[in-house]
């Protein structure tokens, strides 16, 4: 109750949204949280946020993204999230391992069976000059992500081309991470704290632990130069826990065949043609895609996610192009019964069904 009567001492929630809050908070109280159904009014006005929402929603969606118990490096990255749906993406990982004289942390994770995001902290030699790390431009550590697991007496002495092409080609590298960050350098304890991206194109294996891979170290630029900050690669394996629901469907529309799959933190729609001039473009999926909820509410793709895709290509005589979208949220996919797509350009209008 410390944390609501803060928020409503900072807030101007109107009364009778404060006391729903209230009832919500004391719900939630001290006692094991149940999986709770989808409510609309967490995801279909927060959603409509972006484009339509007045002064008192505005307020109300920021009271509830206070309460997300994510660390902030987190919740910088996302748009106001649903406490209850918040909590089947996000895990505590606290899982460390000495890698001679680096260490590495994963220390949070938020993810589900398309899309992780990790918060790591990589611990740099006792030797490292700190006075140079905090004055010049730091490149962070590069990651690989797999699935399975690797001890360091495997990796130890091995550099990172000879750990890639032995015990890390033993496992299954299911993940592209995609963007990473120095978020934070703590001198004292000569700590980077590094958040990365990335995504899976097919689902991992349930249960399974993931070894997240260090091959390049970080480095300091220099004036000859990067000069690394180590000189060997690292390791940390981890067992995941998130959701692993998700819908899907097909649809053909015109001369182009829709498919679609919905999971918690991502949306990824494909089309597929004969020829490449009845695709549509791949940017204009996400502009004109609405995602159809069970209340009946309307919500626009564009305002709930980011775009990352690809050219059109050719395989086995089928033209296809992809949309990947990273979602600002986080989603119930349980509630989303369809998407729809506005007509593009030779493409007549769509609606994916999903189950």
């Amino acid at each position: 109750m410390n944390r609501y009567a803060n928020m409503m001492e900072e807030l101007p929630v109107p009364a009778d949204q404060g006391e729903r809050l209230k009832q919500r908070v004391l719900a939630a109280g001290g006692a094991e949280r149940k999986a709770v159904p989808y409510r609309p009014w967490s995801l279909a006005r927060k959603a409509l946020l972006a484009a339509v929402a007045a002064a008192v929603l505005a307020a109300s969606v920021g009271a509830a993204s206070k309460l997300v118990p994510w660390n902030r490096f987190f919740q910088e990255s996302f748009d106001a999230v649903d406490p209850e749906l918040a909590d089947t993406v996000f895990q505590s990982v606290e899982t460390a391992q000495v890698c001679g004289d680096v260490t590495v942390t994963v220390r949070e994770a938020v993810m589900d069976q398309r899309a992780v995001w990790l918060l790591v902290d990589y611990q740099l030699p006792e030797d490292t000059d700190m006075d140079q790390v905090r004055m010049d431009t730091v490149s962070p550590p590069l990651f690989d992500l797999y699935q399975g697991s690797v001890s360091w007496a495997e990796l130890e002495g091995l550099t990172s081309h000879e750990a890639k092409n032995g015990p890390m080609q033993e496992l299954n590298n299911l993940y592209l991470v995609e963007t990473t960050s120095i978020e934070a350098v703590d001198p004292e304890t000569r700590t980077l704290t590094v958040l990365l991206y990335g995504r899976c194109d097919r689902a991992p294996a349930s249960g399974e632990p993931l070894t997240l891979f260090a091959w390049l170290p970080p480095a300091v630029k220099a004036e000859t130069g990067w000069e690394p900050l180590a000189d060997h690669p690292a390791a940390v394996t981890f067992t995941p826990i998130h959701t692993s629901a998700q819908v899907s469907g097909t649809v053909r529309a015109g001369q182009a065949r829709y498919s679609a799959e919905v999971t918690a933190l991502t949306v990824t729609i494909t089309a597929e043609a004969a020829r490449e001039e009845d695709l549509p473009y791949g940017t204009m999926m996400r502009l004109r895609a609405e995602l159809l909820l069970r209340d009946g509410t309307a919500v626009p793709l564009r305002t709930i996610s980011n775009w990352s895709g690809g050219t059109p290509s050719d395989s086995s005589g089928q033209w296809q192009i992809t949309c990947v979208t990273t979602l600002r949220t986080v989603l119930d996919p349980g509630e989303v019964t369809a998407i729809r797509i506005g007509e593009i350009g030779p493409v007549p209008a769509a609606r994916i069904e999903l189950r």
